[in-house]
């Protein structure tokens, strides 16, 4: 478990030397669960999504609708990658991108319990750490798709384009009904 937490000083070498296997994805699926509960929460304590009265249960709820996200993205990429001759497998990046999500996690929890605390310094806190965790996934993701940096990139923002604009479409035309 202490090896993960490399990711936050050594990204690329860290993803260079685990074997990305399914023991690593498990793992790496386990970070992007507690990073899309961890999402939700907001959305649960200011709307009533499910439209039911446990604030845990709703919590767990997004996580599950977040991990289907994820999926999806990380089918995206892979699909995306083979534009760009990236041969890929798709354990390989779902490895990446929950291991690359652990900074985030742990950022975002340390950020709930922020705003409660010191709310002045929860934005600076949320700029610093939005950079620098999406400095990490696309680090992690360049060294699993073995390209150059800039493929990387174009391959992340067509699947952020491909996948998350319909599903936000999605999302709100369910909340606005």
């Amino acid at each position: 478990m202490l090896k993960y937490l490399e990711i936050f000083y050594r990204p690329g070498d860290l993803i260079l030397e685990l074997t990305l296997d399914t023991k690593t994805r498990n793992f790496a699926l386990r970070v992007a669960y507690l990073f899309f509960m961890v999402q939700s929460f907001p959305f649960v304590l200011n709307y009533n999504l499910f439209g039911i009265d446990s604030v845990p249960l709703e919590v767990l709820m997004g996580g599950l609708i977040g991990m289907g996200i994820f999926y999806l993205f990380s089918l995206a990429i892979k699909v995306f990658s083979k534009w760009f001759r990236a041969e890929v497998d798709l354990v390989e990046i779902q490895s990446a991108l929950g291991i690359g999500l652990l900074p985030w996690t742990i950022l975002f929890i340390i950020l709930y319990i922020l705003i409660s605390l010191a709310p002045s310094i929860a934005p600076l806190l949320f700029l610093v750490g939005l950079v620098y965790g999406f400095t990490i996934l696309l680090i992690a993701l360049n060294k699993v798709l073995r390209i150059g940096f800039l493929k990387t990139y174009v391959i992340f923002f067509i699947s952020v384009a491909a996948v998350f604009f319909p599903l936000l479409m999605v999302f709100r035309f369910i909340l606005s009904s």
